[in-house]
């Protein structure tokens, strides 16, 4: 990303990714690490974030419970100023254990 001037001229795309690591570190040792990676892409006015979570789901079972996806939106639009329609969020649907904090 450019550090000077971060305006997107026309027909120029801008994308960032990042991971972070959300595994459970105060059970039993895990094979691999956890994460929720995401990528951010923007094009002229418009923001969007494609994000997945290593977890069984999201607010329905396991740790992740209701109101994390609506929580996630609002952060990342009074925070960034991108649209709450424009932030898709999938789990992977693995076993791992997710930390608490997610």
């Amino acid at each position: 990303m450019p550090t000077q001037d971060t305006a997107t001229t026309e027909g120029q795309l801008l994308a960032g990714a990042a991971k972070v690591v959300i595994t459970d570190e105060q059970g039993e040792p895990a094979n691999d690490q956890l994460y929720v990676k995401a990528l951010v892409l923007k094009a002229g006015e418009t923001t969007v974030v494609i994000a997945t979570v290593d977890a069984v789901a999201i607010e329905e079972i396991g740790r992740i419970k209701r109101g994390y996806l609506d929580g996630v939106r609002a952060h990342l639009n009074a925070a960034l100023g991108i649209e709450p329609s424009n932030v898709l969020i999938n789990a992977s649907h693995c076993h791992g254990r997710v930390c608490a904090d997610v």
